[in-house]
C-alpha cells in the first residue's frame, strides 16, 4: 500500500511537470513537444480541439498496446498519470490564460524540454508511463535495444517534422528539434541515475 502511494505521489509530480512544460513553455510559441502533446497542440491549431482532450485520447489508445505487456497495475498507474497530466493541462490554462514567462525562444525550449524529460522520466519510476507514446517507446526499447530517450527522439522527431508542415514554420519546427533531443538526453540521464 505505500509502496502504491509512493508511486501515485511520484506520477501527480509527474503530471505537473508534464502540462508545466506544455502549457507555460511550448503552447504559448506554438512550439510542438512531440508525442501526444505536440499533436494536441496541432489540432487545436488546425481543428481548435482542446490539448488536454487530445492528449487524454491519445494517450488511453496507445497505452492499451502495453496494458497485456506490463499488467494491471501498470495499466491503472498510467492511467491515473494520463488523467492527471491532462487534466493539470487544461487547470492551468485556465488559472494561467497568458502563462508566457519569457519571450525568449531558446530559454522555453530549455526549460521547457527539461520539464518535460522530467515528468516523463518520473513516470517511469513510478512504474508507469506519460502515456501511450511512452508505452509505445518502452516497448519499441525493449524489442531493439535502443535507450528509451533514443526511440522517443525519433517518434517525437517525425511529429517535429508534421509540425513544419501544420505551421508553415520551419524556424519553430527547429527549436522543437532542439527540444527533442534535450528531452530524450533528459530522459536517458535519468534513467541512467536511477540504473535503469
Amino acid at each position: 500500500m505505500r509502496s502504491q502511494l509512493q508511486n501515485l505521489l511520484i506520477l501527480t509530480i509527474a503530471g505537473f511537470f508534464l502540462a508545466s512544460g506544455v502549457v507555460v513553455f511550448f503552447a504559448p510559441h506554438q512550439i510542438v513537444t512531440g508525442g501526444p502533446p505536440g499533436i494536441g497542440i496541432m489540432l487545436e491549431y488546425l481543428l481548435h480541439i482542446p490539448v488536454g482532450l487530445t492528449v487524454f485520447i491519445i494517450n488511453f489508445s496507445l497505452m492499451l498496446l502495453g496494458a497485456k505487456r506490463y499488467g494491471r497495475g501498470y495499466f491503472f498507474r498510467t492511467v491515473y498519470a494520463i488523467v492527471v497530466s491532462s487534466a493539470l493541462i487544461e487547470i492551468l490554462r485556465y488559472l494561467f490564460p497568458d502563462p508566457t514567462i519569457s519571450s525568449n525562444l531558446l530559454l522555453n525550449v530549455v526549460i521547457g524540454s527539461i520539464t518535460l524529460g522530467l515528468g516523463i522520466a518520473l513516470c517511469f519510476k513510478g512504474n508507469a508511463a506519460s502515456g501511450g507514446m511512452a508505452t509505445a517507446a518502452q516497448l519499441l526499447s525493449e524489442r531493439t535495444g535502443l535507450k528509451i530517450g533514443r526511440v522517443i527522439q525519433i517518434m517525437d522527431g517525425t511529429i517535429v517534422l508534421l509540425s513544419a508542415i501544420v505551421f508553415r514554420n520551419i524556424e519553430s519546427a527547429l527549436w522543437a528539434g532542439l527540444g527533442v533531443i534535450i528531452t530524450g538526453f533528459v530522459i536517458n540521464w535519468f534513467m541512467r541515475r536511477q540504473g535503469q
